[in-house]
């Protein structure tokens, strides 16, 4: 290796080195996370999030559905959630059984899910987008729609 390319290799190590050693020391101070995130983690707190969610909704639980759920969702008025819930339970009647057709995950913890559910009164397709933080799944939307949607092919 010649002198002038031995010497960009150094300097280019040199930087590696320093970045490195400046995250570590951030990562530290806490002052940027160091935490690492697993898919499978945060796609297992939202599925027991969707069973805690749909358990509150059968026992006609909605305003703890909308204290928990994430402030992007609660930033809608309280009342009209609320009224809508009890639309959706009227319309739909209780939850019987739910099957996750679809799951999707953003580096930042945003997981989507989409599940063909039967309900007492046929059967639908809810669209689920829950912020995971720490293990903690928040609900950030959620829609329902009469009929199950088929699985999209692959």
């Amino acid at each position: 290796m010649n002198p002038r390319t031995r010497l960009k290799v150094l300097i280019s190590s040199a930087i590696v080195c320093t970045m490195m050693g400046l995250v570590f020391l951030l990562a530290r101070k806490g002052i940027i996370p160091a935490q690492a995130r697993y898919y499978s983690d945060d796609q297992t707190a939202a599925s027991y999030a969707v069973a805690h969610f749909h358990a509150q909704f059968n026992a006609g639980h909605f305003e703890e559905i909308y204290q928990e759920a994430d402030p992007f969702f609660r930033r809608q008025e309280k009342a009209s959630i609320l009224g809508v819930m009890n639309e959706m339970q009227a319309k739909f009647g209780d939850f019987l059984s739910s099957v996750r057709v679809y799951a999707k995950e953003n580096p930042d913890g945003t997981v989507f899910f989409n599940y063909n559910s039967k309900c007492e009164k046929g059967p639908v397709t809810e669209r689920f987008i829950w912020k995971v933080n720490h293990g903690n799944a928040t609900l950030m939307r959620y829609m329902i729609y009469p009929e199950a949607v088929p699985p999209a092919k692959k």
